[in-house]
């Protein structure tokens, strides 16, 4: 069966688990892949691979050839504007006449982050497109806390610049999983979705949970702005996106983390994975980190 949907971002830590789900439920599913080795991934999660780059945008009609569908993700890039709404223009030439787009958390034309500006740029393009679309914003990802591993593996501290703010921070595999419904369903379009997690917790919290999971202490230190933006630069992240992230966590430390939302469990039907859950999930990450 040809190929109806496509997803891109396919090898990364929500497209790999959306082709996954996409797989399993029957839907045929075509992968947008830069390299013959990401080709091998998303076959081997059941998806056609497709080879084309955002960046050259005449790469991109054989990949959207016949598709109906399309999932819009790529990494944080300071060119990602340009990059998306490139993506955009190629879906409508190709006749493509669904478009799902993964945004962020308060993305709006005023946005403190510049990714929720950068954002909502490309909503507005994608919404002037013709094609139909829907929005899925979701807060910052328990999987972004596995960076600190190696730091909570060896020291036994949890560091951040959040404060004393809570945040229901999401689950990758529960944003794929509302993605993968939308993308199946025919009730979405026009909509724009907050994805949270099931509660709202203080870092204090989740060092609370990572010490009962690790079985030794896990202590919350609530670093300094500028020293955390330092740490993020020392780790690789470009100054821009260091920015970005104090930008959120100061917003978590004034209260304005956000209320918990309840699209997870209304749209897929079980409830959204809680960061206890998360923890016990990937405690061997945690645990691997200090060998």
């Amino acid at each position: 069966m040809a190929a109806t949907m496509l997803v891109t971002g396919g090898t990364g830590t929500i497209g790999s688990t959306l082709l996954n789900i996409l797989s399993l439920r029957g839907a045929p599913v075509r992968a947008l892949v830069r390299s013959p080795a990401g080709a091998e991934k998303v076959r081997s999660a059941g998806a056609e691979p497709a080879l084309g780059d955002f960046a050259q945008p005449d790469t991109l009609a054989a990949a959207l050839s016949g598709i109906e569908r399309a999932f819009l993700l790529s990494s944080p890039a300071e060119d990602q504007v340009a990059l998306q709404t490139a993506f955009i223009a190629a879906a409508s030439r190709a006749g493509v006449r669904y478009v799902v787009k993964l945004s962020v958390i308060g993305a709006a034309d005023d946005a403190d982050m510049r990714l929720g500006r950068w954002h909502r740029e490309i909503e507005r393009h994608l919404e002037d497109s013709g094609m139909a679309w829907t929005h899925l914003r979701p807060h910052s990802f328990m999987q972004n806390r596995l960076a600190l591993a190696p730091v909570i593996a060896r020291q036994g501290l949890l560091i951040a610049p959040a404060g004393e703010g809570a945040a229901p921070l999401v689950d990758t595999r529960d944003v794929a999983a509302v993605a993968a419904e939308i993308l199946l369903g025919d009730d979405h379009q026009g909509a724009a979705y907050d994805v949270t997690g099931p509660e709202a917790l203080t870092h204090a919290r989740m060092a609370e949970e990572l010490s009962l999971v690790l079985g030794r202490p896990v202590q919350y230190v609530n670093a300094p702005p500028e020293a955390a933006r330092d740490a993020m630069i020392g780790m690789g992240l470009p100054p821009w996106l260091a920015d970005d992230l104090i930008v959120i966590n100061r917003q978590i430390a004034d209260g304005k983390g956000g209320p918990v939302s309840d699209v997870v469990p209304r749209l897929t039907g079980h409830p959204g994975t809680t960061w206890a859950a998360f923890v016990a999930d990937h405690a061997d990450v945690f645990r691997e980190a200090s060998r």
